[in-house]
């Protein structure tokens, strides 16, 4: 009796560890699901809580966002307007330093051609705006500048303008070299 009892305790004992071996597995597995769902239920609560953040949210962010577009336009604008200057500025040195008068001819229609696309740029920096140009403000700005040129102010020749409207970007060029062109050929001629 006391072998079986002894053999009965040895079994009885090595199936409760089995047993226990048993629920020490299931917990790990458990506690496992249960932490891999608890990040899953904090992913969709972050994507939920994304998605449905306050309106005023997303406003102030698109604002943020716009105000600095717009200052990095304004600052594309104001320095190709620098360089543009710098370079019709070169140019006129280098028909102020030829001897040729065709050449010289050339370079200063050159030059003034630069300066009429960088006055695009200068209404546009002026004007906070990003791609449209105020026609009156960017027309009036460039014949001044053709007066000072052709020094009109001083030969008593007076130009109005009168324009309405706003222009694309890269029309405002062009519309800005064809008005230099007849200003120019104006004061000339």
């Amino acid at each position: 009796d006391g072998i079986q009892y002894g053999v009965g305790s040895v079994i009885a004992a090595l199936a409760l560890a089995v047993l226990g071996g048993i629920a020490i597995f299931y917990a790990r597995r458990d506690e496992r699901s249960f932490l891999n769902l608890r990040a899953a239920n904090e992913m969709l609560e972050h994507r939920v809580g994304e998605r449905t953040a306050s309106p005023t949210e997303k406003s102030n962010a698109l604002e943020s966002a716009l105000n600095e577009r717009t200052i990095l336009f304004q600052e594309i604008h104001h320095r190709i307007k620098n360089s543009l200057q710098a370079i019709a500025s070169l140019v006129r040195l280098s028909a102020n330093g030829n001897k040729d008068p065709a050449v010289q001819a050339v370079l200063d229609e050159i030059a003034r051609r630069i300066r009429a696309i960088g006055h695009v740029h200068q209404t546009l920096y002026e004007q906070n705006a990003l791609e449209l140009v105020d026609l009156k403000s960017y027309l009036n700005s460039l014949i001044n500048s053709e007066r000072e040129v052709f020094g009109a102010k001083d030969r008593g020749i007076k130009i109005g303008v009168e324009a309405e409207g706003e222009l694309q970007l890269d029309m405002a060029v062009s519309v800005g070299l064809i008005v230099s062109e007849a200003v120019g050929n104006s004061f000339k001629y």
